[in-house]
């Protein structure tokens, strides 16, 4: 089973945030629109890469140095309107 549909078919629990670090990018941008937004927002144009479906948000975030916690909580935000 792949990585991606695997994510899906463990859908978080209710109070569960809906993004966290070892989701897919692409499962992230399939989950909502404005994820995009917020991963160009940090410098990572791996959504609209092949990259996207293989890496987690953790592994995006890794080579950049850039903290997945804040991409998370940013993300989570989306969530809430935030």
């Amino acid at each position: 089973m792949s990585k991606r549909k695997r994510a899906r078919e463990e859908a978080p629990g209710e109070g569960d945030p809906r993004f966290h670090r070892d989701m897919l990018v692409a499962t992230a941008v399939d989950a909502d629109p404005g994820a995009a937004g917020v991963f160009l927002h940090f410098g990572l144009p791996c959504s609209k890469c092949i990259v996207a479906y293989h890496e987690t948000i953790a592994q995006g975030c890794a080579p950049m140095g850039i903290a997945a916690d804040e991409v998370v909580a940013r993300l989570n935000g989306l969530v809430s309107g935030n």
